[in-house]
């Protein structure tokens, strides 16, 4: 039962956490997607919040693909296994 209290106050937090996020600048979308993507299907923010990185597991016939979004300064790359 404490394991649970614990799990839900740590939801708790993060969500009051990210209710203080707001959007800066316009959408990110990553660029040389082949076919259906599925972009933003997983999203890491580093601790900074200045790198983002998105993961499209259908790339290119579900091979899969990950693009990086680095806010300073503003840069995209899109990397493929």
């Amino acid at each position: 039962m404490r394991r649970l209290a614990l799990v839900a106050a740590a939801l708790l937090s993060s969500h009051a956490a990210l209710a203080q996020l707001a959007q800066q600048g316009p959408k990110l979308t990553g660029t040389g997607a082949v076919g259906s993507a599925q972009q933003g299907t997983s999203v890491s923010l580093s601790a900074t919040a200045n790198t983002a990185i998105t993961g499209g597991p259908l790339d290119k016939g579900f091979a899969g693909a990950i693009w990086v979004f680095d806010a300073i300064p503003p840069r995209r790359h899109a990397i493929r296994r």
